[in-house]
């Protein structure tokens, strides 16, 4: 549990000086997918063509993999849209971290592509 909560910290800082009262951990072999070249382009924005229609779900462009995770980030960058369309700025959503490692060191390489 130690290892969970040190990695949601270093995600959200505010969790560290949180006191955990109960807490499960439940480990979902192959939940998230593996996707393929070209699949980023392909999910949809939460903003739509249709005027007061938004979109949300782990299947939208999030910036994160198909995850429970990603549908959450897709729920609040919806809101973020609907309040900005009423004329309110909020920023709901925490900013995708950066990629580290192999993969970010080819991302920065080539900027734009999935």
């Amino acid at each position: 549990m130690a290892r969970t909560l040190k990695e949601i910290a270093d995600f959200t800082p505010e969790v560290a000086a949180a006191q955990l009262r109960h807490a499960r951990v439940h480990r979902v072999p192959m939940a998230v997918a593996a996707p393929v070249p070209g699949t980023e382009r392909r999910r949809l924005p939460q903003r739509t063509t249709v005027p007061g229609l938004w979109l949300a779900g782990d299947w939208t462009r999030t910036g994160l993999p198909c995850s429970m995770e990603s549908a959450t980030r897709a729920g609040l960058l919806a809101a973020e849209g609907v309040l900005a369309d009423r004329g309110t700025a909020a920023r709901l959503a925490l900013p995708v971290p950066e990629t580290a490692g192999l993969i970010g060191l080819l991302r920065r390489r080539r900027p734009g592509r999935d």
